[in-house]
């Protein structure tokens, strides 16, 4: 867990970073030299002795980002997946709609914070679909505001690292790193270990619970099952919402 906060943070304070144009910034950000530079600086507890929160200081000054959003994931008998991640923003949006189409659009430049003219707002939407062999594995996204990342990390890590279930994987406890604190899940359901304090602790991190399970993402997806030739509906049990399917 305290590989991947540190991680979590970096990728957080590249977003918020001047790496040239957008066409350069989205060359560096999928450079796998890049992720070899900044793998460097994910510290070994057995190496140093403490780890500094924020290795770099730009992401404290960044605007938190509210959680308006609704993601859903979808798959029919064709082939066809969607991965669909929406968010208004406060109050309904802009509260202006595109005649005909029926979709309200959003206001989220508020997200930015002061920045310079020109600028254009990051999102932390993350619609995923996971292939396995060239083959659709899995159909996720999230909705909770920056902390859809850290929950999309979490689950994707957990069913390709340790070949866990979809709905296993979701149902495990969470985590959010900040350059302030990392919170740790700790409701009844999903509670970390004392194992794994004393992990975040010997990296010097200091967690803090929470045990509202509104306060991390809440994620619905698909997964493939290759032996019944079935998708597999899961919603995340923190939070309204349900899976459905065509009955055969």
């Amino acid at each position: 867990m305290a590989l991947t906060a540190q991680a979590l943070l970096l990728s957080f304070e590249d977003r918020t970073e001047d790496l040239g144009t957008a066409a350069q910034q989205a060359h560096t950000l999928v450079s796998k030299d890049w992720a070899a530079s900044r793998a460097k600086e994910v510290k070994d507890p057995g190496v140093v002795e403490s780890v500094v929160l924020l290795p770099g200081g730009l992401a404290s000054t960044v605007t938190p980002e509210p959680a308006y959003t609704t993601h859903l994931s979808v798959a029919d008998g064709e082939g066809g997946l969607v991965a669909l991640t929406q968010s208004l923003g406060p109050v309904m949006g802009s509260k202006v709609a595109a005649p005909g189409l029926g979709f309200v659009y959003a206001a989220t430049m508020g997200y930015l914070g002061p920045q310079p003219p020109g600028a254009r707002p990051f999102s932390s939407q993350s619609p995923l679909i996971v292939l396995k062999d060239g083959e659709p594995a899995y159909v996720l996204g999230a909705a909770g505001g920056r902390r859809i990342i850290s929950a999309i990390v979490a689950v994707v890590s957990r069913v390709v690292d340790e070949e866990l279930s979809l709905a296993d994987a979701m149902a495990l406890p969470r985590f959010h790193p900040t350059p302030e604190a990392i919170y740790v899940e700790g409701r009844r359901a999903a509670t970390w270990s004392a194992a794994d304090m004393a992990e975040l602790a010997s990296f010097g991190f200091a967690p803090e619970a929470r045990a509202a399970a509104s306060y991390f993402a809440r994620i619905h997806g698909i997964e493939f099952d290759a032996l019944t030739d079935a998708f597999i509906g899961v919603a995340d049990p923190r939070g309204a919402g349900g899976a459905r399917g065509a009955r055969r």
